[in-house]
């Protein structure tokens, strides 16, 4: 999507940081997980929300529905349009830790189909803190995150050149937090 030769793949900052961060050694538990879980996979009608397809049900790294509805929310519902930079802003505002917290008021944009997605990936973090008592550092989260958003990359149904920057930003926090 960038163009780019396999030498200069290799030298680009998302690149170098994945190895990085995927020779760092993380403890996780396994849990029992719908293991696809993505916004195709919920239906709705009169009588409530309905989740289908439990083919890769299992245990499972214990972040990883969340991490794929956030994934799914961010490339394939945010509208097309947006450029670049507008996404990198909301991807920036994501980093914050007070967006685990379901009192938080994103400012990174004012068009209400963004709030509206924005809301829901709010919901997303806000469930998994509460459901896996999760600690408050949410260094955890975010690298999960950024495997499965470097797995969107290669998708062309999603918003490739998004999950690029929002790969390469999350990957940049995680290797300063890290001290890598």
């Amino acid at each position: 999507i960038l163009g780019l030769n396999k030498e200069d793949v290799l030298k680009d900052e998302l690149i170098v940081n994945f190895y990085k961060i995927w020779a760092h050694s993380v403890d996780y538990k396994e849990i029992i997980c719908h293991g696809d879980l993505h916004t195709d996979n919920f239906f709705i009608d009169d009588n409530g929300v309905y989740l289908i397809d439990f083919g890769y049900t299992g245990k499972h790294h214990y972040l990883i529905d969340y991490a794929a509805l956030e994934c799914s929310l961010k490339f394939k519902h945010f509208p097309a349009y947006l450029e670049c930079d507008e996404l990198k802003k909301i991807e920036n505002e994501l980093l914050s830790e007070n967006t685990f917290d379901l009192n938080y008021n994103f400012s990174s944009t004012t068009r209400s189909e963004i709030l509206d997605l924005l809301s829901m990936i709010n919901s997303v973090r806000n469930n998994c803190v509460r459901d896996l008592s999760h600690a408050s550092n949410n260094l955890d989260y975010f690298i999960s995150l950024f495997i499965m958003t470097i797995r969107q990359i290669k998708y062309p149904n999603m918003n490739q050149l998004y999950a690029y920057h929002s790969a390469k930003i999350l990957s940049k926090q995680i290797v300063m937090q890290l001290g890598i």
